[in-house]
């Protein structure tokens, strides 16, 4: 029934109404963003039919739609990441970046055939917004920060970089040999077992027939293995890192050289001792190892995971150990790089390809290319990391107010099941404003409209379509099919006054509660109830019942109070009495007579909330109408009812519509801005 009852509402406003472009927002002394409203009943016909708009029209001033050049191929834009000898120009290098810890998916390392840094993407853009500068825009995609603790660090970097040996066919030790003055130190060796936790080796040190060692497991999370040496003249100290039976090979990332205050057994004998482990600093050595001297070793190797025959080059060396170290054998530098921060791209993605007509209620409109189109923006998350990512559009606003509206669909109606977007100022930490999205409204398209006010100066705000239900389940990205920019001047919020606002002040000015004072006075009330009786009294069919009209006095009062009570008050008896809860016209005339109160009410303030516009919760796909638009439905709901819908449910769609309306604030504006 509720289903039919709308069907039937919207011929009729469809009959009845001409849509009027009359914007919506409210004039801010700084830059500001508000949630406005939601519109699912334009969906992708924003150019010829935007029903569901507040002001009548999306992309007046500006629009953004993604237009990539391809179909099924996630195409980067934007800056990101790469690794050390990755060439955008050069297919060959691309493939690192399906590895660790950058993960594209082969889709989206195939799209760098058509990649687009900022600001030059393959967008179609349109804006009349003037200003120097005018709007413009860019995108930026996910950026996740590491700093896995067990890698190594320059002070500025970390990287998980080692010397190997022993892997088939050259089953060798990494030895490194140290050209060291005579001493007595702490020599330290840091082993790491980065990409498998089965390693076993055995690392030793020996000078002149000294010599000790220790058996090192499980030290995928990083160990410093620490020696002392004691040297009574200069000469070399060998390390030497061995192997186990079953391990793939021996891996070394760091030598460091300490002072020590430990005493020798006697200072004219070389001394070589095992005196502990460490498995808490990890990467962290600095200030804590190496004041004499250190060797990150592989640090410089120049590309990554990519094996080189040792070079003094390849290693980051500082203090004594500077220029005074060999290594021998069959030793290999490598290194796999692990930058501060990854930052992704955002990638544009086509379901089709253009077609001169709409084939489907969410397709979007191209006026650039006269055609129809299935395309998005999405932030590439099918790589599964991270967990909750994200796509960021920077947008700059020249001064004035404006309406931002965002549309988004599922394309596949897959589980998405919520995205949020989150508007962040400038800088990205201060959010103005956020609005999730339902599964539901996805799936069948969906604008969500924000206000913008910018200051003389302009501002910069961020909308970031963020993952909040998260990868891999239940969703698997987030994704953004057009940006909208309409221009607007200065507009009002007028509020309804609800009918015990109205039942109230009659009671007061008909002296029915002593000593109150009445916020409409006895005079203004009649004025109202006569400006009622007048203009819309002839519209409404069964008016003669109401028992207002000719010359207004107290007795008409008296009969307003009957309906905005409910029928509690007897204006016959001159008592209150107990109404009838199922009267459901009695309601109707009650939450009617309220509105037109109202309305008359703002007449006589000379503000024009005929004309302020709202949206009915339960006729969105109405779109925001004008008070005078919805008063004409319900006149032809009241009057003429539903065919094969009782009186009873019509009175009670009219109570309930009015009552919205009485209970909430409509939006008028000037006009559009030129």
């Amino acid at each position: 029934m509720k289903e039919k009852l709308t069907h039937v509402v919207k011929m009729v406003f469809l009959a009845l109404i001409v849509f009027s472009l009359v914007p919506v927002l409210f004039a801010q002394a700084t830059c500001s963003v508000e949630p406005w409203t939601t519109d699912i009943a334009t969906k992708g016909d924003w150019y010829f039919n935007p029903i569901g708009s507040p002001i009548g029209v999306y992309g007046g001033c500006a629009y953004i739609l993604p237009n990539p050049p391809v179909n099924l191929v996630e195409i980067p834009i934007g800056q990101f990441s790469y690794p050390i000898g990755f060439d955008v120009g050069d297919p060959s290098t691309w493939s690192q970046l399906g590895d660790s810890p950058y993960n594209w998916t082969s889709s989206q390392i195939g799209g760098l055939n058509w990649y687009k840094p900022d600001p030059n993407y393959w967008d179609e853009f349109y804006s009349i917004i003037p200003g120097t500068p005018g709007f413009s825009y860019s995108v930026e995609g996910t950026k996740i920060c590491m700093d896995d603790p067990r890698a190594l660090t320059d002070g500025t970097n970390r990287k998980a970089a080692c010397y190997f040996a022993g892997s088939s066919p050259a089953p060798s030790a990494i030895d490194v040999t140290l050209n060291l003055l005579a001493g007595s130190y702490q020599l330290s060796m840091y082993l790491i077992d980065w990409d498998t936790n089965s390693r076993a080796e055995v690392a030793a040190v020996s000078s002149d027939g000294a010599y000790d060692y220790i058996d090192v497991i499980n030290f995928q999370n990083g160990v410093y293995v620490n020696f002392f040496v004691h040297l009574p003249t200069n000469q070399a100290v060998t390390l030497e890192v061995t192997k186990d039976v079953g391990t793939i090979n021996s891996v070394i990332s760091g030598i460091f050289l300490c002072s020590t205050a430990q005493i020798p057994i006697d200072p004219n004998v070389t001394e070589i001792g095992y005196i502990g482990d460490d498995w808490a600093t990890q990467g962290n050595w600095i200030g804590v190892y190496g004041n004499l001297g250190s060797i990150l070793c592989g640090w410089n190797a120049p590309t990554i995971k990519t094996n080189y025959p040792w070079n003094s080059s390849y290693d980051l060396a500082a203090g004594a150990l500077l220029g005074a170290y060999s290594v021998d054998g069959y030793v290999w530098a490598w290194t796999d790089i692990l930058p501060g921060c990854i930052q992704y791209p955002v990638f544009e993605w086509g379901w089709s390809d253009f077609t001169a007509t709409q084939i489907g209620p969410r397709q979007v409109y191209y006026p650039q290319q006269q055609a129809w189109r299935y395309a998005c923006w999405d932030d590439g998350n099918e790589r599964c990391k991270p967990v909750n990512g994200y796509e960021n559009f920077k947008l700059y606003f020249p001064e004035g107010i404006y309406m931002l509206s965002l549309y988004a669909y599922d394309y596949e109606l897959t589980p998405r099941t919520t995205m949020e977007y989150r508007i962040y100022d400038e800088t990205g930490i201060n959010l103005l404003a956020s609005k999730q999205v339902q599964e539901a409204d996805l799936d069948g398209g969906v604008f969500e409209i924000f206000k913008v006010t910018a200051p003389p100066e302009g501002c910069t705000i961020i909308v970031q379509v963020y993952n909040d239900a998260g990868h891999p389940s239940p969703t698997l990205n987030v994704l953004l099919s057009g940006i909208f920019v309409d221009c607007l001047k200065q507009t009002q919020e007028l509020c309804g006054h609800t009918i015990g606002f109205w039942k109230t002040n009659a009671s007061k000015d008909l002296g029915l509660q002593r000593k109150a004072y009445a916020q409409v006075t006895y005079l203004e009330y009649l004025s109202l109830l006569s400006c009622v009786n007048t203009n819309y009294g002839p519209q409404i069919g069964d008016w003669s019942e109401w028992g207002i009209g000719g010359t207004i006095d107290r007795a008409d009062l008296e009969w307003a109070l009957h309906w905005l009570s409910y029928g509690a008050w007897n204006p016959v008896t001159h008592k209150w009495v107990i109404p009838d809860a199922n009267d459901m016209q009695t309601k109707a005339r009650g939450q009617l007579l309220s509105l037109l109160l109202t309305k008359c009410w703002y007449n006589a303030q000379g503000l024009p909330y005929a004309d302020a516009k709202i949206t009915i919760p339960c006729h969105a796909d109405l779109g925001a109408l004008t008070i005078s638009q919805w008063i004409n439905i319900l006149f032809w709901l009241y009057n003429d009812g539903i065919p094969d819908v009782s009186w009873d449910l019509v009175y009670q769609h009219v109570e309930l519509i009015a009552d919205y309306i009485n209970n909430h604030c409509a939006i008028y504006n000037g006009g559009i801005d030129p």
